[in-house]
């Protein structure tokens, strides 16, 4: 075999895979395309020694693979949510909330980060930070998923969606989008699975063990403002996460008057919360002119805890009739915040 033969089918074995999506492929070509030319200016000045030792250096420590980095390497850049459009109080779909089909029908594989956004329908709570462990176990879980037909009979309600946007180590991103809502559907690629609900929930589920392993950031969580209706959002956060509140009081239905909880009042009602609320107790919805919670969890998660009828609502389903002692706080709040009549 010739040196020049021996180059080539060396430069070829150094050429990786391309993975199938279209972005990703680009950027492996990209890769093969600049180890070839440093290995060829190599030829041109040393000759057939110099090469071999160039290619050698080239296999053994070209571009780090997914392979290489442990659970506990951060990656070195986060993915981050895709801009979307809202209106009229309702977020819309844009192309990568449908199926390419040149993408392939399943998550591609060494994704270092992933994170829960906004999808098409209306507002969905969303967490502020990124997974960036076990990412791969969800690109497992949401290709385990069955599959779904294209066309079905669904319903023509309006529900919140969401996109789950992963990242890799060339910045290249791959969109599943999901709808709670409708045909209940989740978009992969150039199809579509069943369960939406299934892939969220993984997500949070492994977001949630990432927290319990980490570190809260060192910025303390601004207490929210009273922009909404007191109603239990669809949140992510955990009620007894919350690390600030403020106390919303409403006029008619219009939040008229606010107040931030003291840290010790706060503790008390979180301490109440977890005694007293059940689940499966019942909510009358009703409308009454009632304080309501809205609060932040450490992580920045937006929590309300709002009021129906004589029950308060928490997020997760759970109700809450407060116990003597911490309706005597509410009251307090209330009368420091709500001018006398």
């Amino acid at each position: 075999m010739t040196d020049e033969q021996w180059l080539r089918d060396g430069l070829a074995d150094a050429v990786p895979e391309p993975p199938g999506n279209p972005d990703r492929a680009r950027a492996a070509r990209g890769r093969a395309r600049r180890r070839r030319t440093t290995v060829l200016a190599v030829v041109g000045t040393a000759g057939a020694v110099a090469a071999a030792a160039a290619l050698t250096a080239t296999l053994s420590s070209g571009d780090v693979t997914d392979d290489d980095q442990t659970a506990s390497d951060p990656p070195a850049s986060v993915v981050e949510c895709p801009p979307i459009k809202i209106r009229d109080g309702v977020a819309q779909g844009s192309a990568i909330d449908q199926p390419d089909p040149d993408a392939p029908d399943a998550v591609p594989g060494g994704a270092t980060s992933a994170r829960l956004c906004q999808g098409p329908g209306t507002p969905l709570e969303v967490p502020a930070d990124a997974l960036v462990t076990d990412v791969e176990t969800l690109a497992a879980s949401i290709n385990a998923l069955d599959e779904a037909p294209e066309h079905q009979m669904c319903t023509h309600d309006l529900g919140p969606g969401y996109r789950i946007v992963f990242g890799y180590g060339d910045s290249t991103t791959f969109v599943v989008s999901g709808q709670l809502y409708g045909c209940h559907t989740l978009v992969v690629g150039s199809g579509y699975r069943a369960d939406p609900e299934a892939a969220q929930s993984d997500f949070l589920s492994l977001l949630q063990a990432q927290r319990d392993a980490a570190e809260p950031p060192e910025e303390p969580p601004v207490a929210p403002s009273c922009e909404t209706d007191g109603t239990a959002a669809d949140a992510t956060g955990q009620v007894a996460e919350m690390a600030a509140a403020v106390l919303c009081v409403n006029e008619g239905r219009v939040p008229r008057w606010s107040l931030p909880i003291p840290a010790d009042d706060l503790a008390a009602l979180l301490a109440d919360i977890e005694v007293e609320a059940v689940r499966g107790g019942g909510v009358n919805r009703c409308y009454r002119d009632a304080p309501w919670i809205s609060g932040v969890t450490v992580w920045g998660d937006r929590v309300e805890v709002g009021y129906h009828c004589d029950t308060y609502v928490l997020p997760d389903g759970r109700t809450w009739v407060p116990s003597t002692e911490a309706q005597q706080i509410l009251d307090r709040l209330v009368s420091e915040v709500r001018p006398v009549p």
